[in-house]
């Protein structure tokens, strides 16, 4: 927006439209689901804007990625068209966020920071530890919520998941990684629910109604 005013541009709604939007991607509000009253949405799920936003976030960032070079190209061969302000900042910001976090990794492992037994399953994509570092006694997580999405493209593609701390791979169906993404965004009252009726909590221990009442109703620092 600054380049626009600085070259007298006309700041026009087709220009700051998709730059509002990005904003509101890039703060975790994302796009609502057409049709569905949003507390409907809220009932069920937990945040599911937040989880929509992350999604988006790679989404307008790759297409952001994709537009500037077309757009470069076209300049090239001489035609007169300008770069969409929102497309060029979604593929920086998208650029900035993955090359931030391998950077940190990268550095972590050639400065001889990770501990290797603690960190087994840190390159590995089917595992819940994937791409989080540990370093001394704190696991480290800067992803915001994307390293749940990879993890799961990469369960679904490959058909397995990885158990965490012990690193032993197990086949895991393409319907049964979808139910437990789905179990996952759930809404406590929707996610007591299926836990009831399955018997067994997210990570697979024995649910019993005590138990399912203390974590429902307990307050966390109570029962920490």
């Amino acid at each position: 927006a600054k380049d626009y005013a600085a070259a007298d541009k006309p700041l026009t709604d087709e220009i700051l439209e998709p730059m509002l939007d990005l904003f509101m991607v890039e703060t975790g509000r994302g796009a609502k689901v057409p049709g569905i009253d949003p507390r409907y949405m809220n009932a069920l799920f937990w945040s599911p804007r937040l989880f929509t936003s992350r999604i988006q976030f790679v989404q307008k960032g790759l297409r952001g990625a994709v537009e500037t070079a077309v757009t470069a190209g076209r300049k090239g061969l001489g035609q007169d068209v300008d770069f969409r302000p929102a497309s060029v900042m979604a593929a920086k910001d998208l650029a900035a966020f993955v090359g931030t976090g391998v950077g940190v990794l990268v550095y972590l492992k050639k400065a001889g920071i990770l501990d290797p037994n603690l960190n087994r399953d840190i390159d590995e994509p089917t595992s819940p530890d994937f791409g989080k570092p540990i370093v001394g006694h704190t696991r480290y997580d800067f992803w915001g919520g994307e390293q749940q999405l990879a993890r799961y493209t990469a369960q679904l593609v490959m058909e397995k998941r990885t158990a965490p701390g012990t690193g032993v791979q197990t086949d895991a169906p393409i319907m049964y990684t979808l139910s437990r993404l789905l179990r996952s965004k759930l809404g406590p009252v929707p996610g007591v629910g299926w836990t009831a009726a399955e018997g067994k909590t997210f990570i697979g221990d024995p649910a019993s109604p005590e138990r399912m009442a203390w974590e429902a109703f307990v307050p966390l620092f109570v029962a920490d």
